[in-house]
């Protein structure tokens, strides 16, 4: 009974490691590049997000909702200087699970960023494709 009871506390331990402040998969801290021209280089840690592109930044201070190992999702208050406004987003961060083709690096991994509807939905109203580079 005593081994039972120190093995079920060293799995309790272990599964309770990861801060809820640390993303579980660190591939989430790394600079995400953008696919398409139009996007922005985004950087986000579980508090924060920063998007910046041609010397505007977009900022945002954050709460992590969900923190999986394929994916995050964070609720945001954006502000956005230029327009001098700010906005509640909720963002979640997909790892691709198919490698598209314009992707021939090995060292580069795909992440989609779904802008979603509210807290309770999986509708969203854009989707923005970032490329990764995991040897960062």
């Amino acid at each position: 009974m005593k081994k039972l009871i120190t093995i079920f506390t060293i799995l309790l331990a272990s599964c309770t490691s990861i801060k809820k402040d640390e993303f579980v998969n660190p591939i989430f801290y790394k600079t995400m590049y953008p696919v398409p021209i139009t996007a922005w280089k985004t950087k986000l840690t579980p508090t924060s997000y920063i998007s910046q592109n041609d010397g505007k930044k977009i900022t945002g201070n954050c709460i992590l909702l969900e923190n999986e190992q394929n994916y995050i999702k964070l609720k945001c208050e954006m502000q956005y200087p230029e327009k001098n406004y700010t906005k509640t987003e909720i963002i979640k961060y997909e790892i691709s699970i198919n490698m598209p083709p314009y992707l021939y690096n090995e060292n580069e991994q795909e992440i989609i960023e779904y802008t979603l509807e509210n807290e309770t939905s999986e509708k969203f109203s854009s989707k923005v494709a970032f490329s990764v580079n995991t040897k960062e």
